[in-house]
């Protein structure tokens, strides 16, 4: 049924990121740990530990910042980072990945990314929740396109696609994910149950679940997006807030003065 299908699409969608569904490529800055996520609040007070300059987790200072991209890194988000993002993202506060396996720890760390894998039990819960939050983004569905508070044509439909997948995935979508979304979007029986699929598939990929910086051929600075979500990650546990947001639209996290600015 709809459950297996989307499962393919997705496989799809991670492939097209560049990544699998095991978790284990990493970058040597990939096993620095950083606070444990359930003493990290879910609003805006928490902090992450501050700027390591390692560019491990959002530090960003001298040639870390140039160098440590081109191996790409992949990071799944813990039980206490998805539960945060979900807030953040739709503003509810269900924690449903408390259902989900807990992290494997090492040295006392649950965030360890070569230890974080994606096993089949998660998939499945991961699909099992993800039914109820697709029902609660379309419910917002004019937070992230203006157009569907009128009828939902397939351009309004792409347009929400945009939206809410910027807004799950941490930046801008490819536009052949766009088409790949736009075409599920097309298998629902009508407008509200085509964008509900489009965003279950939204949630259920390896961009939602995964902080993925791809390898490069040759060093690189992060990109703006990227870096909105290592800051974002490092001090809250959680995607970016609209101020960050904003400044990777801009592109203005490409310095060194940029970030520590965002930082302090």
């Amino acid at each position: 049924g709809n459950a297996r299908w989307l499962l393919s699409l997705v496989l799809g969608l991670g492939a097209s990121a560049g990544i699998g569904c095991s978790g284990k490529l990493q970058s040597a800055d990939a096993r620095e740990p950083e606070d444990d996520d359930d003493d990290v609040p879910a609003g805006r007070a928490g902090t992450g530990g501050g700027m390591s300059g390692t560019g491990g987790q959002g530090g960003c200072a001298g040639s870390g910042c140039a160098s440590d991209t081109a191996k790409g890194t992949i990071r799944r988000l813990t039980r206490g980072e998805y539960d945060h993002t979900v807030a953040d993202l739709l503003g509810v506060d269900t924690a449903p990945a408390g259902a989900f396996p807990a992290e494997e720890l090492v040295k006392g760390w649950n965030n360890n990314a070569a230890a974080l894998s994606f096993p089949g039990l998660l998939a499945e819960q991961s699909l099992a929740v993800s039914g109820g939050l697709a029902n609660v983004a379309v419910q917002k569905a004019t937070t992230f396109a203006p157009c569907a508070a009128k009828t939902v044509d397939a351009a309004c439909a792409r347009s929400f696609i945009q939206g809410f997948g910027k807004r799950a995935w941490r930046r801008p979508l490819e536009p052949t994910e766009v088409d790949r979304l736009a075409n599920v979007f097309a298998q629902g029986a009508d407008a509200r149950e085509g964008l509900e699929l489009a965003a279950q598939a939204i949630l259920i990929s390896a961009p939602f679940h995964y902080r993925i910086e791809p390898t490069t051929a040759a060093p690189r600075r992060p990109t703006s997006w990227e870096m909105a979500s290592r800051l974002s990650y490092l001090i809250w546990s959680s995607m970016p807030d609209e101020e960050l947001f904003a400044a990777a639209e801009a592109d203005e996290l490409a310095s060194e003065a940029e970030v520590v600015a965002q930082a302090r």
